[in-house]
């Protein structure tokens, strides 16, 4: 199967000294599990998000909220290095289903959380790196 042949070629491109760790549900336990000083690679949070959206369909915005609290004070709170990859799904049109809406408006909440106390914050189009400033210089929604 071709996406079993993707994954596969991009776990074989890894350093070996990279450590892997699958955690769709434990995100914020394996974040706070990682060595302290390691670098930690989260990637990424739109398929995180995809996922409890997909795996609960109950899910509310609150429950959400205190799923992502959780992977946010994570992520904040380590003293090594946390690179949080993500998409930007909300610069096109908005989806005519209830999910599609849901998961750009979720994501866009989730990519808000970490961009705010980031301490720098990139967006990547057509292979260039555009700052977001910081979050003194962000607008408040």
């Amino acid at each position: 199967d071709e996406m079993a042949e993707r994954i596969a070629r991009h776990q074989k491109e890894r350093p070996d000294e990279w450590t892997t760790v699958e955690a769709p549900r434990a995100l914020a336990e394996a974040i706070t599990d990682a060595d302290p000083e390691a670098c930690v690679v989260v990637d990424c949070l739109s398929l995180w998000v995809a996922h409890a959206l997909m795996t609960d369909e109950t899910l509310s915005v609150e429950a959400l909220d205190v799923r992502l609290d959780a992977v946010v004070a994570a992520a904040s709170g380590r003293p090594g290095p946390t690179i949080v990859v993500s998409n930007e799904v909300g610069s096109g049109i908005v989806p005519d289903n209830l999910l599609g809406r849901s998961f750009r408006d979720l994501l866009g909440r989730a990519n808000q959380r970490f961009a705010a106390v980031a301490d720098r914050a990139v967006l990547s189009v057509s292979g260039r790196l555009v700052e977001l400033g910081t979050p003194s210089e962000t607008l408040r929604v």
